[in-house]
Parts: C-alpha cells; structure tokens; sequence
C-alpha cells in the first residue's frame, strides 16, 4: 500500500487519539505524536519537536489483507518488542483512520486519526 510511504517515506501526524471517548493525543503542536513509515516497512514514532532527529521508537511495519474480515490489518512491531495492531478504517493519500485492537480480547481499544504533515 504505497499511500503509507509514498515510494520513499511520508510523515503521518496524530490528529486524534479517541480511547473510552476520551481525546488523549496531544494537542500542542510541537508534542503530538509522529509516525515515518519508509518505503522498506521500518518506521520511526516521535514527537512532532524531534522530528528528523534520531530520537524516537523504531521498527518494522506490516500491512495484510485479512480476508475472513475483508479489511486490512496494520501491524507495528517496535524493536523493544513491543507492538500495536490496527484495522485500516479509511485510507487515502492525507488521511489514515485505524481502530486500535485489543488482541486478547478481541475488541477496539482506541481509534486514531492520522494526517499527513502539512506545512506548518
């Protein structure tokens, strides 16, 4: 899916972050949360100030068509092991809505709302 990184790398920002119907992404400017998706499935999360720098959680991404829900799957796995799953809601060359999966139980933890970096 080459609307994530553009055939390079493309900055995705974090408009909304809706958990239990509570805002909780930052919205000062320069603290909200930043997401470069390369061409060759890595990425850096990092604050919108730290941008460009080598500060920030690095890892490898994965987008899969799940056919038994007929909706795509995005996968984070961060190299301290960590990792986040999403279904890909909307998708389109400025606008990234995922739903946050709770693995274990099998339900929605979160919904975000990404935008693509827009001059400032």
């Amino acid at each position: 899916m080459q609307i994530i990184h553009s055939n390079s790398a493309k900055v995705w920002v974090a408009e909304s972050i809706l958990t239990n119907g509570e805002e909780t992404a930052k919205q000062t400017n320069e603290f909200k949360k930043t997401f470069i998706f390369y061409e060759d499935g890595e990425f850096i999360e990092q604050e919108l100030n730290h941008l460009a720098s080598f500060r920030g959680k690095k890892g490898k991404y994965i987008l899969t068509l799940n056919d038994s829900h007929q909706d795509t799957l995005f996968k984070l796995y961060y190299n301290d092991k960590s990792s986040l799953y999403f279904h890909v809601k909307e998708c389109d060359s400025d606008l990234l809505k995922l739903h946050e999966l709770d693995v274990e139980k099998n339900s929605v933890n979160s919904i975000w709302t990404l935008r693509t970096l827009s001059k400032l």
